[in-house]
């Protein structure tokens, strides 16, 4: 569930969550459900893992929601060789904006076009930019700080 909320929480006050009336795909009503949590600032950066690759297609998680996401933040061997896309989803139909907050992000390289920059067989250089025209940042404006790997 996501809440959108219309002030900023402050840092280790206590909120209680109420959530009444949500109900299943089958329509059966769910109880009630009540919580009460300490919200904590995060101070920490957001980091990066590549969780899957292939010559067309690198998958990256990051730890906690980002946003200001774009292709040119990726790139592969060279500078120039940026990525065609950004995705949320595995099919690569649903591409990213800078705006949106996304853990996972798949980031195309290839089709089956010609003129296209294929991840090279072997040991790759993979890199992630903290800025290329906007800056990666998680829910608390902590900015990603770049990072770099070898497939």
């Amino acid at each position: 569930i996501d809440v959108v909320l219309y002030t900023s929480l402050s840092d280790t006050k206590e909120y209680t969550v109420t959530l009444t009336g949500a109900a299943d795909f089958a329509g059966y009503q769910n109880v009630s459900y009540k919580e009460t949590m300490t919200y904590t600032k995060s101070a920490d950066l957001p980091v990066a893992t590549v969780t899957d690759s292939n010559q067309k297609v690198v998958t990256v998680k990051f730890d906690k929601p980002v946003s200001g996401l774009t292709k040119e933040h990726f790139y592969h061997t060279f500078t120039g060789w940026t990525a065609k896309g950004i995705f949320e989803d595995a099919a690569l139909t649903n591409a990213i904006t800078s705006s949106e907050k996304v853990t996972t992000v798949y980031v195309q390289f290839a089709t089956d076009g010609t003129g296209e920059n294929p991840l090279q067989a072997g040991n790759v250089d993979f890199h992630i930019k903290a800025k290329a025209g906007t800056e990666i940042k998680d829910n608390w404006a902590n900015k990603f700080a770049g990072a770099d790997f070898t497939l």
